[in-house]
């Protein structure tokens, strides 16, 4: 039965309260003017009555402000509900919230465009779902070890995990999830970035530099490469096995060295080279004698500028070709 309204408590009191004055009347009519004693305990009564109608009255309207102000509040609290899901909704990246034994109560509109799902056919269901083969073993035994999600663990630090998407394919997504408490039971918040592109792009740049030492490697002349500092200067960033022949001494006790050290007397043509090729952001030739254990070395050099992803030139390749020793000089010619 439905409840009454405060409109409807408050005329029920003045109701009766008038019905009483009806009654009193019709007394009045039908018996005649009343004894002193009559008149007094008529008036008790209708003093009473009256109370009792002041008091509902008062009731009834403290109770219509109490529904008032909690009509308010749900009104703000209806408000609030609304923003926070058209603030996860919106987001651009996949949020999931899920309990601590990873059923999922929340699934945004970022997270059905990436994993194919809609958020009716995720909403209470595990997030192991959402798992590779081998990522649902190894939840399904930290779960039966600790009895809660795994996502404890992944709430300490930033992740990379792989998914599987609706139709089947595994993607790399990276995860930063948090840990809240909900009325006592721990609640967790992932968000989650499709990182598919970057990871291939990383695949493809290992495979880039896989390839790149392969070729340093496998050439036959020195190779030298130098590295610009953030002053603007030049050290000795690698060399390859060639190098390490030609000058007798190890890529990694000479790493860091600037141009004067490996060309010695030379030094200042070796670094004007650089900055030439620095400069005219082109190939370059110039000889200079290398400084070797067993002397200096003249070689004929090529410069070629290197440069990183963004077009930037941050390295310079030098290739050394036709290194001599040069003859030593004899006592008449001295």
């Amino acid at each position: 039965m439905p409840a009454a309204s405060p409109r409807t408590s408050l005329k029920t009191p003045l109701i009766g309260f008038a019905l009483a004055l009806t009654a009193e009347a019709l007394h009045l009519v039908l018996t005649g003017p009343p004894s002193p004693a009559g008149v007094a305990l008529h008036l008790v009564a209708l003093a009473a009555v009256a109370g009792v109608a002041v008091w509902a009255m008062a009731g009834a309207a403290a109770s219509r402000r109490e529904l008032a102000e909690t009509q308010a509040q749900l009104a703000e609290l209806q408000h609030a509900i609304e923003s926070q899901e058209e603030l996860i909704d919106g987001a651009g990246e996949a949020i999931v919230v899920i309990d601590d034994q990873a059923t999922i109560v929340t699934f945004n509109r970022a997270a059905e465009r990436i994993f194919g799902y809609g958020a009716a056919e995720m909403i209470g269901t595990s997030l192991e779902r959402l798992m590779t083969e081998g990522g649902r073993r190894a939840h399904a035994e930290y779960m039966a070890r600790t009895g809660v999600t795994a996502m404890v663990e992944a709430a300490k630090l930033r992740t990379v995990h792989r998914g599987v998407r609706k139709r089947g394919d595994v993607f790399a997504f990276e995860l930063t999830m948090t840990e809240w408490s909900d009325a006592g039971r721990r609640m967790f918040t992932g968000v989650l970035r499709d990182v598919t592109d970057r990871e291939r792009t990383a695949d493809a740049l290992r495979d880039a530099n896989a390839h790149f030492n392969q070729l340093f490697e496998a050439i036959g002349d020195p190779l030298f490469v130098y590295a610009i500092g953030g002053d603007g200067g030049f050290v000795l960033d690698s060399m390859n096995s060639a190098a390490e022949a030609f000058t007798g001494r190890s890529r990694y006790a000479i790493g860091g060295w600037a141009p004067e050290k490996l060309a010695k007397d030379e030094g200042r043509a070796l670094k004007r080279a650089l900055l030439e090729c620095l400069s005219s952001a082109a190939s370059t030739t110039a000889e200079v004698a290398l400084l070797a254990t067993d002397g200096p070395r003249t070689t004929a050099l090529t410069f070629t500028p290197m440069r990183n992803p963004t077009g930037e030139i941050t390295r310079v390749l030098v290739h050394g070709r036709g290194a001599q020793r040069p003859a030593a000089r004899t006592k008449d010619a001295a």
